[in-house]
């Protein structure tokens, strides 16, 4: 995986622009829970806290299940107090 100088992994920062243009359009369409993680993560870092729980909750919708995605949103919520 690719670094660039923002020390984000290129993957990551793709992934990211193509949820942001998915989001847009009004559909995201991930399938796999490792993009939210990797999404939720490059949110995380970026300090963009409210964006980031915005992809929790979309990948809620999908995995409602998973309690990493439950775990993940309460310190999300945690770290924003």
């Amino acid at each position: 995986m690719k670094k660039i100088s923002d020390g984000q992994p290129r993957d990551n920062i793709e992934l990211a622009l193509r949820f942001e243009e998915m989001l847009a359009n009004g559909r995201v369409g991930f399938e796999k829970e490792d993009d939210f993680f990797a999404l939720i993560d490059y949110y995380e870092q970026d300090i963009m806290l409210d964006r980031a729980l915005e992809v929790v909750d979309i990948a809620l919708r999908k995995f409602e299940f998973l309690p990493e995605f439950h775990l993940k949103k309460a310190e999300l919520l945690l770290k924003q107090k």
